[in-house]
């Protein structure tokens, strides 16, 4: 709509000035009655705030996942911290124990090196696992905008197996067809689709109608309406004027610059479409790396599980057997290294079991904060002050 007014005053007659004045104003109002390209144009402000709903929904869940995986790897590189600082006293003790017995001598010089050198590598493993805590808990720090204090752990007799899954089909599919990369590729195929509809939109006709009111003296009217008033001598009489106008607009030729951007659009379409094919395939190769990822989590969990006992038990062996002179150092030494590891990867793989389920969800398009809340179910707060150490950390 539109709204102007005139004020006009012009001549000379004998030298004298003469004024004509044109006075009125004038109100018009057009509106599109068919306009293809600006109704695909709106389909296409439609579907671009449904993938930016979609885009934030996956930040947001990446950020949970994030979130999760910065959390337990503070835990992990807390539990690494108290296996190394409990392996470097054990060994501390071993070496005392490897020197007495050289003192009196019922062991060797070799001995007594293999158990100092074993020690020195349990202090630089603590050291490594310090600095590698500080970084962790600032990530976490990071993500989570504040400073963090002590974190509940996960218990070592919690049982996971709620997080076990049967159904690799099922989740293959769901993430076929609901991840949210996938969900966005397909926005944007929808987009280049009405981008092409558009173009091709160029070459219909427009419609509209348009309608205007002036008033004023006849003179202004003159110059506003293609209606003459000339006839009528008293141009300063005043008078209005409606008029009523359906406008159709047949495009004829452009220069061929419609038909550049129809091929422009169906390139721009064929490449959405092949980006959505391949975002599918990347969701259910991932699911699939995931789902198997759990699976194997599982039967590892089993395994260390009982190597944790075997391993145990040898090295109450070995020990007993090095103090009646049956058993080397060297012997005792390892039994105690496959001990610490074995307790390090049975932790972390626990962890693995807990991540993989969030990330079994959230690849598939499906993690919620319901879903942070049943692992947040499973952490306690430690009864002991078994990681002081990391405690002092940033």
């Amino acid at each position: 709509m539109t709204v102007s007014d005139g004020h006009d005053r012009a001549g000379v007659n004998s030298g004298h000035e003469t004024v004509y004045l044109s006075k009125g104003y004038t109100i018009a109002l057009r509106q599109n009655l068919f306009d293809a390209t600006n109704w695909q144009a709106y389909k296409q402000a439609e579907a671009s705030v449904a993938r930016a709903g979609v885009e934030y929904n996956a930040t947001q869940q990446l950020l949970m996942l994030q979130v999760c995986e910065s959390y337990f790897a503070v835990l992990g590189a807390q539990d690494d911290l108290r296996f190394a600082a409990h392996n470097e006293q054990t060994l501390r003790d071993q070496l005392e124990l490897t020197t007495r017995r050289y003192e009196e001598g019922d062991a060797t010089i070799v001995d007594t090196q293999e158990a100092q050198a074993e020690f020195e590598r349990a202090s630089a493993d603590v050291i490594a696992a310090e600095s590698t805590m500080r970084a962790r808990r600032a990530d976490l720090r990071r993500r989570v905008g504040r400073d963090i204090g002590d974190l509940a752990v996960l218990g070592d007799d919690e049982n996971l197996t709620q997080f076990y899954e049967t159904d690799e089909d099922a989740w293959i599919d769901k993430a076929s067809a609901q991840s949210l990369d996938v969900a966005q590729r397909q926005l944007t195929e929808y987009i280049a689709e009405l981008e092409l509809k558009k173009s091709r939109a160029a070459f219909l006709p427009t419609v509209s109608v348009s309608l205007s009111h002036s008033a004023g003296n006849l003179e202004y009217l003159n110059n506003q309406t293609s209606i003459s008033t000339t006839g009528n001598t008293n141009s300063f009489r005043q008078g209005t004027t409606n008029v009523a106008m359906l406008q159709v607009s047949i495009p004829l030729f452009d220069g061929f610059s419609t038909l550049s951007k129809e091929r422009e659009a169906r390139a721009q379409k064929q490449k959405a479409a092949a980006d959505l094919d391949d975002a599918r395939l990347e969701a259910e190769t991932h699911e699939k790396q995931i789902f198997l990822d759990l699976e194997d989590a599982f039967a590892r969990e089993h395994t260390l599980a009982e190597a944790l006992k075997s391993s145990e038990l040898a090295l109450a062996s070995n020990r007993a057997a090095y103090g009646v002179g049956l058993r080397i150092n060297s012997d005792v030494l390892r039994a105690e290294d496959i001990v610490y590891t074995t307790k390090r990867d049975l932790a972390r793989n626990r962890y693995e079991i807990v991540l993989d389920h969030l990330r079994l969800r959230a690849n598939a398009g499906d993690l919620g904060e319901d879903d942070v809340r049943v692992v947040d179910a499973l952490l306690h707060t430690p009864m002991s002050n078994a990681s002081a150490r990391s405690r002092s950390a940033p």
